[in-house]
């Protein structure tokens, strides 16, 4: 298996996706020559970002084919979402003096803005709707600003709870009904969301309020997730149709804002954290928890990612995930710091739950449980 998963991933990316599902759980090094994925579409079949050292330029791979997205009057800064289809581009670029919103379809870049407005910028999680005609974030200018969306060209704000004085939205169901964000005062932040316009503001943790962000949300709008303070620290949260769920039983580590990431159904979240003085990608899925992806991609799926990229002279986990939660994207290094990007197939058929260890306890106590039956008939004979 380990032959044939070495064989494919050296045949490259297109022969890579025809073959992947026969072939199980595998690591494949995309082309050199894309560009690093900021943005990955649902169906992981596109993605966009900006090219390694560079914050000018930017391109989209769609299909196994290269397209450049630049402004010749504006340096590219982010990539922070794609449509379903990979046509629709949305990010920010730093343009006349300002950093501001775009929005990129068929070659045509179109920064995006309001009356008045003297900045924009898109959201941290997943900027643009599935279909590609809506991209949120926020605007603002010397009269004030705050949460806004744009669709066909025209800035919308969108409400604020009564007292705010600023806000932004981080990302946009792919169905372009529900938007979250965060709104606020002063160094109060409350977890805020939108759904067909109507302002929501969730529950937070007893005794937080400062930092508290949502980063992402599912396809329908049902499950929120980001993270929310209290006086023991910093946790990763959900909400689910409104209610709070805490994640994380201990101070969550500095969480990355741009590796935000969660399934269609809201059952598996990616998320970014820096701690120990590394970059790591961490993974939380019901019924398993939070983990960091080298071991949730070992225990549960038998993949080293230490041993299928050995060549390489460092990695960083995965920073994207497709919606069905079964391909990922990260950097890797080769010995003379030249940067590529893997692709990680996480074959739901190799998926093992509970953990390894946990079999073994299990495996245990249905031994000792029979033996102890054993005993008792003995003892009754």
């Amino acid at each position: 298996m380990r032959a044939l998963r070495l064989c494919l991933g050296g045949l490259g990316l297109a022969l890579g996706w025809a073959m992947v599902a026969r072939a199980g759980s595998m690591v494949t090094i995309l082309d050199r020559d894309s560009p690093f994925a900021q943005a990955l579409a649902r169906d992981a079949q596109s993605w966009s970002g900006l090219f390694t050292m560079t914050y000018d330029i930017g391109g989209r791979w769609r299909d196994g084919a290269l397209t450049v997205i630049n402004d010749p009057d504006g340096e590219m800064d982010n990539h922070t979402g794609i449509s379903d289809d990979g046509s629709v581009v949305s990010g920010d670029i730093y343009y006349q003096g300002d950093y501001h919103a775009f929005r990129w379809e068929n070659g045509v870049l179109e920064v995006l803005s309001g009356p008045g407005d003297q900045y924009s910028y898109t959201g941290l999680g997943s900027s643009v709707s599935g279909d590609g005609s809506v991209v949120v974030g926020g605007a603002g200018g010397p009269n004030g600003g705050g949460p806004a969306y744009w669709q066909g060209g025209v800035r919308t704000f969108l409400p604020k709870p009564d007292g705010a004085t600023y806000g932004y939205a981080d990302a946009i169901s792919a169905d372009g009904r529900t938007i979250v964000g965060v709104t606020g005062v002063d160094s109060l932040q409350y977890p805020t969301l939108w759904h067909d316009g109507v302002l929501s503001v969730l529950p937070n943790l007893d005794g937080g309020g400062d930092f508290t962000s949502v980063m992402i949300v599912n396809d329908d709008g049902t499950v929120a997730a980001g993270t929310a303070t209290s006086d023991t620290g910093t946790h990763l949260v959900r909400w689910v149709n409104g209610q709070l769920e805490v994640l994380t039983t201990q101070d969550t580590p500095t969480i990355i804002p741009q590796n935000w990431d969660i399934s269609s159904d809201g059952s598996i979240l990616l998320a970014g954290a820096v701690y120990g003085g590394a970059v790591r990608g961490l993974i939380w899925r019901e019924g398993l928890g939070l983990r960091t992806f080298h071991a949730y991609a070992r225990n549960n799926y038998g993949l080293s990612l230490s041993a299928e990229l050995r060549n390489y002279r460092f990695f960083y986990e995965p920073n994207q995930m497709s919606a069905d939660g079964q391909y990922f994207i990260g950097t890797c290094y080769d010995q003379n710091y030249r940067a590529s990007q893997y692709m990680v197939y996480l074959d739901p058929a190799d998926y093992v739950v509970p953990e390894p260890s946990s079999v073994c306890l299990v495996g245990c106590a249905v031994v000792g449980l029979l033996w102890a039956g054993r005993r008792s008939q003995m003892g009754l004979n």
